[in-house]
């Protein structure tokens, strides 16, 4: 049973909610629409937008979350490159990014 006041029901399955209602039962509705109940659109009275809540019937698959080590090990030789590797990399990035920050501050001035 839900809990959620209805607004205007234009088919059986479409739902229309206040941004405020929406957020206080966010979980329910997002159930709901994962078991494919409900279409929900949430309208936003400030900001004069609507946002809909539709189940995905696309074809994406989803892959469980490895560690970022198990990432690694599996890209591991995938990028063949003859650039050998640098370990302070990331210490020049930032060095040439705080040099690039400053010569704009000093055109600005």
């Amino acid at each position: 049973m839900c809990t959620l006041r209805t607004y205007t029901c234009l088919m059986p399955k479409t739902l229309y909610v206040k941004a405020t209602k929406a957020r206080k039962n966010f979980f329910e509705l997002v159930d709901r629409v994962a078991d494919g109940e409900i279409i929900v659109y949430i309208e936003n009275s400030k900001t004069n937008s609507t946002v809909v809540l539709d189940k995905d019937e696309g074809t994406r698959k989803i892959f469980p979350v490895k560690k970022k080590k198990e990432s690694i090990l599996d890209l591991y030789g995938s990028l063949k490159t003859n650039i050998p590797y640098n370990p302070n990399d990331t210490k020049i990035a930032h060095e040439m990014y705080a040099k690039e920050q400053g010569e704009k501050l000093e055109r600005m001035k």
